[in-house]
């Protein structure tokens, strides 16, 4: 009986690091399934950031396009008002 209990005992010791190895590969599975959820939580954050970007760009080209509008306006007024200057200067010499 003492060369069975001593077969038990290796057994339970094979048992208990098989089972020790297990809960190691279970941790760093669970571990890698975390990192994992953060890296793909941190390129969601990454993606919105991104088109938040995009959005606040076309948002600013809008805006550039506008003034550019604005700003050829003013200089079609300011020609014009340059036009009737000249005009005015002209016929204020010919009055002189």
């Amino acid at each position: 009986m003492a060369g069975g209990s001593h077969r038990e005992e290796e057994e339970e010791e094979e048992n208990y690091h098989c089972q020790e190895g297990q809960e190691e590969g279970d941790l760093r599975q669970a571990e890698t399934s975390i990192a994992l959820q953060k890296a793909q939580v941190e390129t969601e954050m990454v993606r919105v950031e991104v088109d938040s970007l995009k959005v606040a760009f076309e948002i600013q080209a809008i805006e550039v396009e506008h003034l550019r509008e604005a700003l050829q306006r003013e200089e079609e007024a300011l020609a014009g008002l340059k036009a009737v200057l000249a005009l005015s200067e002209d016929k204020r010499k010919k009055i002189e």
